[in-house]
């Protein structure tokens, strides 16, 4: 079973997505360090922070500092905000920003209409986007039907040639995506120069990302049985 799908089936055992983040939240300061351990001999660590199978990447680089006052003296160009609440910067430039929320109440809808907010210099909720901005939504979670039909729900038709859409069901062989190895993640980077985009939504963490937070969630859930 893969962990998306282990992870929906705990979710639905457990009675829905609040339960299941309360028994996530019962694990106490007492299990951190097994779990750390646990870490360290999946990831093939040492113990001592480092890593075995690590290979070397070049020679060590020569760094060169900067001092405060010849900092400030540098003319770089101030951040520009993307989004709004109210006249405050709610998403800049430049910035990596996370939607956050129980499972099942809607943060891809969410993501969907901040997209065409953003594609279309307008509004979604109190959320202003500055001016339109090309949008490349990357999405893990749905299959690429449902994807369609919430496109064409959420992305107005005016403004959706400022909108790009990835699925992994595009691939001439659908597979999971993975952006934290290094094949999945140069490849994004292209879509990312070739669509000229601005603006990058991925969705979601959990489903395009199998990272070291994931290992401990699995090892979390395995404990709580």
């Amino acid at each position: 079973m893969s962990l998306h799908s282990e992870m929906e089936a705990e979710r639905q055992n457990s009675g829905g997505g609040f339960m299941y983040e309360r028994k996530l939240e019962k694990l106490g300061p007492a299990l951190l360090a097994e779990a750390v351990a646990d870490l360290k001999k999946t990831l093939g660590g040492n113990g001592n922070g480092q890593n075995r199978s690590r290979k070397p990447s070049g020679p060590a680089e020569e760094w060169t500092a900067v001092g405060a006052e010849a900092l400030i003296a540098k003319n770089i160009p101030p951040r520009l905000s993307v989004m709004e609440e109210n006249g405050q910067v709610l998403f800049y430039e430049s910035s990596i920003n996370q939607i956050m929320a129980w499972r099942g109440v809607g943060k891809t809808n969410f993501a969907l209409g901040m997209a065409d907010a953003i594609a279309s210099g307008g509004r979604i909720l109190n959320f202003q986007s500055t001016r339109a901005r090309r949008v490349l939504y990357v999405d893990g979670e749905l299959p690429l039907a449902q994807l369609q039909e919430r496109v064409k729900a959420f992305i107005g038709e005016g403004h959706r040639h400022n909108v790009s859409l990835f699925s992994p069901e595009m691939l001439a062989t659908p597979r999971g995506l993975n952006l934290l190895e290094e094949r999945d993640f140069l490849a994004l980077q292209k879509l990312v120069v070739r669509e000229k985009t601005e603006v990058l939504l991925i969705d979601s963490q959990s489903t395009t990302m199998q990272g070291d937070a994931l290992i401990f969630e699995r090892w979390a859930m395995g404990r709580l049985h």
